[in-house]
C-alpha cells in the first residue's frame, strides 16, 4: 500500500488487525490519539517523514491477518518474535525490517504489551516520553536495528532490548541496571558519560547470555571501547579495555584447552605463552588501568624477597628481626640506592633479580599513573 501524501488517522480507532505490511508513507504518517484494538503492524514499513502516534493506544497482542499466518512460516522468518494464534504473543505494536527517515514518536502513548522495533533503520529518534503501559515492566526491543537513538523518559518501570542493535545518542533513559541488555550491541555516538550511573550499575558487564563464548565477549567489549574512544569518553574506554583484555586471556585459555584435546600440543605452546602473559598484565597492573595493583605487586615481591633473605639467613648491614625486610627494600630500589653488599655469589644472584624487577615495576606504576590520570 502506498500513500503518497502521507496518512492522517488522528483520533481513528483500528477495531481489527492493523496491518501495514510493505506500506510507503511519502509523508507525515499522523496516528495522533489514535487507538488500535488489535495492536499495530509495521513489516517492512518504510517512513520518508516521520511516525507521529502521541496519545495513541495500543492493545494488544498484534493481530496478523490470515494470509500472512496461512502463507508463511512467521516463526522461521521473525526469529525474535513469538507468534501464537495469529497473534504476536505480548506484544502491542510491531515495527519489523522498517525504515523511517524522520522520528518516531510515542509521546503520551499507552501500551497494553510490549514495543517491538526489529530489524529496522531509524534515520531520526525514537522518543517515548510519559508512555503507559498496562502490564509493568513494558519491554522495548530494538534487536537488530540501527541507529537506536532518541530519548526513554519513561515514568513507569521498562525493559531495554537493545541486541545486536548500532546504539545511538540517547538521550534520556533510566533503567534498572538489571532491566536493559546491550548484548553483542554497536555503539555510534552514544554518550556513555551521561549514563555513567547504568554502567557502574551494571558492572560495564554488557554480557548476560551465559552461552557466549569468550572469544564472542571479547568482541563485544571491543565494540563498546571503540564507540566509548569515538566520542571521547576515556573512562568508559578503560573499563571496556580491561574487560576485553580478560576475555581475550580467557579465550587463550579455551583455545589451549582444545589444543590439548585434540592433541595439537605445537599449537598450544603459542597459546600458553600468550596466556601467561595476558594473566601477568591482568593480576600485576590490570592491563594498565589499575596503579593500585601495580604497588600492591610491589609490595609482596618486597616481602617475598624478605621471607627469601630470612630463610637463607642471608647476613647483612643490618640487624634485628626487619633485617631481611630493609635488605630487600635497597634491592628493589637499588638503581638508586645501588646494590647492597653480599658475601655470597648465589645471595648476590637472588638480590640482582630483586635489583632487575624494581625498576620494572616502577616504571610500570608511573605509565599506569599517568594513564589513569589523562584517563
Amino acid at each position: 500500500t502506498t500513500f503518497e501524501d502521507g496518512i492522517f488517522a488522528t483520533d481513528v480507532c483500528f477495531a481489527g488487525p492493523a496491518d501495514f505490511m510493505n506500506a510507503d508513507f511519502f509523508d507525515v504518517a499522523n496516528f495522533t490519539r489514535g487507538r488500535f484494538e488489535r495492536g499495530a503492524l509495521f513489516s517492512s514499513a518504510n517512513f520518508e517523514g516521520s511516525g507521529m502516534f502521541r496519545e495513541t493506544a495500543f492493545v494488544g497482542p498484534v493481530g496478523l491477518c490470515d494470509a500472512l499466518v496461512e502463507g508463511t512460516d512467521v516463526n522461521e522468518r521473525w526469529r525474535t518474535l513469538s507468534v501464537e494464534d495469529g497473534t504476536v504473543a505480548g506484544t502491542a505494536v510491531v515495527f519489523r525490517n522498517a525504515t523511517c527517515g524522520g522520528d518516531l514518536r510515542f509521546e503520551g502513548a499507552r501500551f497494553d504489551g510490549d514495543v517491538a522495533v526489529v530489524g529496522s533503520r531509524l534515520v531520526g529518534n525514537a522518543v517515548f516520553e510519559d508512555v503507559r503501559a498496562a502490564d509493568e515492566p513494558v519491554c522495548f526491543d530494538f534487536t537488530e536495528t540501527s541507529v537506536v537513538g532518541g530519548s526513554f523518559g519513561t515514568t513507569r518501570p521498562a525493559r531495554f532490548d537493545f541486541t545486536d542493535a548500532v546504539v545511538g545518542d540517547i538521550e534520556d533513559i533510566h533503567p534498572s541496571p538489571a532491566l536493559i541488555q546491550f548484548e553483542r550491541s554497536e555503539f555510534e555516538g552514544f554518550d556513555f558519560g551521561k549514563h555513567r550511573d547504568l554502567f557502574e550499575g551494571m558492572q560495564w558487564d554488557l554480557c548476560r547470555d551465559a552461552s557466549m563464548s569468550p572469544a564472542q565477549r571479547e568482541n563485544v567489549f571491543l565494540r563498546a571501547k571503540n564507540g566509548a574512544t569515538q566520542v571521547g569518553e576515556n573512562t568508559a574506554a578503560a573499563r571496556f579495555h580491561y574487560r576485553e583484555a580478560d576475555q581475550r586471556g580467557r579465550s587463550y585459555r579455551t583455545r589451549i584447552l582444545e589444543a590439548v584435546q585434540s592433541g595439537e600440543l605445537r599449537r598450544a605452546v603459542p597459546l600458553v605463552r600468550r596466556w601467561v602473559g595476558n594473566r601477568f598484565l591482568k593480576y600485576s597492573c590490570g592491563y594498565g588501568e589499575k596503579p593500585g595493583r601495580v604497588f600492591l605487586s610491589s609490595i609482596a615481591i618486597v616481602l617475598l624477597y624478605a621471607v627469601v633473605y630470612a630463610l637463607l639467613d642471608v647476613q647483612a648491614t643490618y640487624s634485628g628481626v626487619l633485617a631481611p625486610l630493609v635488605l630487600s627494600l635497597d634491592s628493589f630500589g637499588a638503581i638508586v640506592l645501588g646494590l647492597p653488599s653480599v658475601d655470597s655469589i648465589a645471595i648476590g644472584l637472588v638480590v640482582a633479580s630483586e635489583a632487575f624487577l624494581g625498576p620494572f615495576f616502577v616504571a610500570l606504576f608511573v605509565f599506569d599513573l599517568t594513564q589513569s590520570i589523562n584517563r
